[in-house]
């Protein structure tokens, strides 16, 4: 994510925010806790690849060199999801799920 980009640093930073939390709930309370995938095997692998490294806006995640062939971006895909789903969630324009939905009333004319 570049900085020059209108909004980087805030979104480097946010992800910076989510891979620790990630990290933590992983390290914490395994896949038993809130923390769920499918177990996906590319997803299992890619998360295996990554190698935490520290920036100015925290933890970060990325390959062992540049150069290796070792892919990581279904993990980077994973992380940038839940940025997504806690900025939506925050919002207040989206319900998490299991809420209740007002039943509209559709009006035939």
């Amino acid at each position: 994510m570049r900085l020059s980009a209108p909004g980087g640093a805030d979104r480097n930073r946010k992800f910076s925010q989510e891979v620790e939390v990630v990290r933590a709930l992983i390290d914490d309370e395994g896949l038993d806790g809130p923390f769920r995938h499918d177990g996906d095997p590319a997803l299992v692998a890619h998360v295996n690849n990554t190698r935490t490294r520290w920036n100015k806006f925290g933890l970060t995640v990325g390959k062992k060199t540049r150069d290796s062939t070792q892919l990581v971006d279904l993990c980077v895909a994973m992380i940038a999801a839940n940025v997504g789903r806690r900025e939506a969630l925050n919002s207040g324009k989206v319900r998490a799920a299991g809420g209740r939905r007002k039943r509209r009333k559709v009006l035939l004319a």
